[in-house]
This record gives C-alpha cells, sequence and structure tokens, in this order.
C-alpha cells in the first residue's frame, strides 16, 4: 500500500519523485503522391513505388458518391468518402 504524499511530507519521508509521462509526437501520415490519370484514376506512391489506385465510381448512387480503392495486393474497398478510401490505402500498404 502506498502511503499518500501529504502523509509521507508530514513525516519527512522522502518519497520516488513522479517520473514525468513520455510526450508522445504525433503520428504522421506517409508523405503520399498522388498523380491524376487520364481516366480519372489516382495513383498513390511513395518513394516511388506505387501504394494504390482510387477512383470516383461514376454510376449514380442512391446514397451518394462513392470512391473504389485497389491496394497493391487486390483488396478492393468502396468508401463514401476520398479520405476513408486513402486511409485504406495506407493501411494496406504498412
Amino acid at each position: 500500500m502506498d502511503m499518500p504524499r501529504d502523509l509521507a511530507n508530514m513525516l519527512g519521508i522522502v518519497l520516488d519523485e513522479k517520473k514525468p509521462k513520455p510526450k508522445l509526437e504525433p503520428v504522421t501520415r506517409i508523405n503520399a503522391i498522388c498523380t491524376s490519370l487520364e481516366e480519372g484514376v489516382i495513383t498513390l506512391t511513395r518513394d516511388g513505388a506505387v501504394m494504390g489506385w482510387l477512383n470516383k465510381i461514376t454510376k449514380p448512387m442512391p446514397d451518394g458518391p462513392k470512391y473504389r480503392a485497389v491496394s497493391i495486393h487486390g483488396e478492393v474497398k468502396h468508401c463514401y468518402a476520398l479520405e476513408t478510401a486513402k486511409e485504406f490505402i495506407f493501411s494496406q500498404y504498412q
């Protein structure tokens, strides 16, 4: 059982100092380069390596526009937002 700090101070007992929590640096997203192609396909690359492809589905959807994300491994995901599609590509590449 730990002794309360106030009681330890009154008795003159020196307790170990609390260790400061290390500051965590914010996670930075991969520096990816987006290159648009003629067919409306966006290629995500990093350091010259292809990460995946994105395109907007042109067929009208009742629930709004969708984006198709295809990773270099062949996984396909349909997303409602371009940023979500990019996050999928990033997660599959790592």
